[in-house]
């Protein structure tokens, strides 16, 4: 059989398209997931349910590495798992902001059910992590705690993973921060801190073309900042979402201000309260995880995130976020209060961080005055 002849001119077309083609796998292949890979789940909208689900069908392991557990659902259900045989293996945050003072009795009430429980490795400053592996097939990452804020109050959100290469690496990681070593990461997918969490986030804010939407508890790192500037400079409709902090010394303020600044379009939302961390870049590629934009969690903190193209998780992303961005209803006032030689922003009639937190913990735990080493204001903006 005689071979194909080409015209002169088309002679480049087809390996073109071939090389376009394959450039075009492997961005998908480094982060794209199919259908049956990854779920979203949204809260409050979802409760505990997807958490329960996991954990009740659970038939050899459960492993979680977790900075708040308090759901009394989910005490229940990793009690209930270990009385039927199930490896149930807990790395829990030692010294949560604001939260000490009921970490002795979840301790106590876990290690009577014979579950095994470690405070988190000291080689991090805090474990914000917020995983869970079941039966090394499936992995939560996710933005919430295991707490009541989380599954009533919070903006939040999960990823329901069962890639195989995923799974390995947070079981794995788990492990090593088990035995306190150090793990060998290789996934492309998985937003680690404190190893590549900075390079990835920032990397996708970089790849952003026309959109990026974003919410976070905290705005409190430069180079995050500058990014989202940078973006908005060349032409991307950047759009943030945050609830707003403490009257007064708020934290975020001089981030805010300064990316407003910059041309990035910030709303403050009262209800629900945004505890989440994602990023929709270009409505094609996302970043869902536990990192904060704050040098601690990018840089000094155990902490988990996923990036996704998966179009399932990436619809009910936007859908979301649209949502949050129009409930906006409060009204920003410029205040000649100074933070760190900026001007601050501050919102009327915002939702105080304290009462969502403090009332939540069981009376005898509430903490009468804050620690004089760490002022109130101080660890209500730490982000959790």
């Amino acid at each position: 059989m005689k071979g194909i002849i080409m015209p002169k001119g088309r002679r480049f077309v087809l390996p073109l398209v071939i090389l376009i083609a394959l450039s075009s796998a492997f961005f998908w292949n480094a982060y794209g997931k199919t259908t049956t890979e990854q779920h979203l789940f949204v809260e409050p909208d979802a409760g505990n349910k997807p958490v329960l689900d996991a954990l009740n069908n659970s038939k050899q392991s459960i492993w979680m590495e977790i900075y708040l557990l308090s759901d009394k659902g989910v005490l229940q259900a990793l009690k209930d798992a270990r009385s039927r045989g199930v490896d149930v293996r807990i790395l829990l945050e030692e010294h949560p902001f604001g939260g000490s003072g009921s970490i002795k009795a979840v301790l106590d009430e876990l290690n009577r059910s014979n579950i095994s429980v470690r405070p988190s490795s000291p080689a991090f400053r805090l474990t914000h992590e917020k995983g869970i592996v079941i039966d090394q097939k499936t992995a939560l990452i996710m933005t919430l705690n295991q707490d009541f804020s989380a599954f009533n109050s919070n903006r939040e959100f999960g990823i329901i993973d069962t890639d195989p290469e995923d799974v390995s690496e947070v079981a794995k990681v788990f492990e090593d921060d088990w035995d306190r070593t150090t793990p060998n990461l290789t996934d492309s997918r998985l937003v680690w801190s404190p190893v590549n969490s900075r390079q990835r986030i920032l990397g996708l804010i970089d790849s952003a073309k026309h959109t990026l939407r974003i919410e976070n508890e905290e705005m409190q790192d430069n180079q995050t900042e500058d990014h989202l500037i940078a973006a908005a400079s060349k032409g991307v409709d950047v759009e943030v979402v945050m609830s707003p902090g403490q009257t007064g010394k708020d934290a975020n303020a001089p981030g805010l201000k300064k990316i407003e600044v910059g041309g990035v379009k910030v709303n403050l939302v009262k209800s629900p309260y945004i505890h989440a961390k994602i990023i929709v870049a270009d409505n094609s590629t996302a970043f869902v995880g536990s990192e904060n934009f704050s040098p601690t969690s990018l840089d000094r903190n155990r902490e988990l995130g996923v990036l996704t193209q998966d179009p399932g998780v990436i619809s009910q992303l936007t859908t979301s976020f649209k949502k949050d961005w129009n409930e906006y209803k409060g009204v920003k006032q410029i205040s000649t209060q100074t933070t760190n030689h900026k001007s601050v922003e501050t919102t009327t009639n915002h939702r105080l961080l304290s009462q969502s937190r403090l009332r939540h913990l069981p009376q005898k735990n509430k903490p009468k005055k804050p620690n004089k080493l760490l002022p109130l204001w101080s660890w209500l903006q730490a982000g959790s």
